[in-house]
């Protein structure tokens, strides 16, 4: 088995992320605060318990986060509070979609969607090759099968 998930990379993506969210919602903040300075102090705040959570919330997921490939599978575990591991097996898989936002392809990160029968398992954080050679590997399946 072989980890693949680039895991400090995607941190600093959902950073960006959550700063960019929370600036907006700070500009709004302060744009409130003259007009209805209530909403204007409570948007501030939710604006920082963003910043908060978020910076938290997004190291913690990601450290534990890990993406496993074997011959025949991939595993993913997962989880800060609730742990859970998922093992999708590459003959289950129906569809394979490969995405990036800008910001992940300046990273050259890519979130691969394994599509199955009933549910969708995303795997983050994998190197544009690492998502290529899975896809890849779920294509020879489909072949096979034929």
């Amino acid at each position: 088995m072989v980890n693949v998930a680039n895991v400090k990379k995607i941190t600093l993506v959902w950073a960006g992320r959550i700063l960019a969210v929370s600036a907006v919602v700070l500009a709004a903040a302060f744009e409130l605060l003259y007009v209805l300075p209530p909403f204007g102090v409570a948007l501030g705040i939710v604006s920082l318990l963003i910043i908060g959570l978020g910076g938290w919330y997004a190291p913690s997921y990601f450290a534990r986060y890990s993406i496993e490939e074997c011959k025949d599978c991939v595993c993913v575990n997962s989880g800060v509070l609730i742990k859970k591991r998922t093992v999708v097996f590459f003959s289950d898989t129906v569809t394979v979609t490969i995405t990036s936002s800008p910001l992940m392809r300046l990273f050259n990160l890519r979130t691969v969607v394994l599509s199955l029968a009933g549910r969708r398992v995303s795997l983050y954080a994998l190197a544009r090759e690492n998502a290529y050679r899975i896809a890849e590997k779920v294509e020879k399946r489909e072949g096979g099968r034929l």
